[in-house]
């Protein structure tokens, strides 16, 4: 008996083994993403000149415009005897 119990044992033994020596296949399945949000929005490519002879007869549009006063008062600096039209420069002492 002891003989049966044994060879139960050891065939008990290799089944285990056997069957954690196999490795199961993992699937792997994407979540549907079907709540997802998203947004659009605009970018500007570029601005041509038909923009800028545009300013001149439509007021609304010059709120688009932003002046930088520092590189208009560099270029004066650089050569004093430039003229802008409708800028007006004055010269101060710091």
């Amino acid at each position: 008996m002891e003989r049966k119990a044994s060879a139960a044992n050891i065939k008990a033994e290799a089944r285990v083994e056997a069957a954690a020596a196999i490795f199961a296949p993992v699937v792997t399945v994407a979540a549907p993403k079907s709540g997802m949000r998203t947004q659009k929005a605009w970018k500007v490519k570029s601005v041509g000149s038909a923009f800028f002879e545009a300013l001149a007869t439509q007021p609304g549009l010059r709120g688009y415009v932003d002046v930088k006063y520092s590189n208009l008062e560099r270029a004066k600096a650089a050569n004093s005897s430039m003229e802008i039209p409708g800028v007006v420069f004055e010269q101060i002492t710091r």
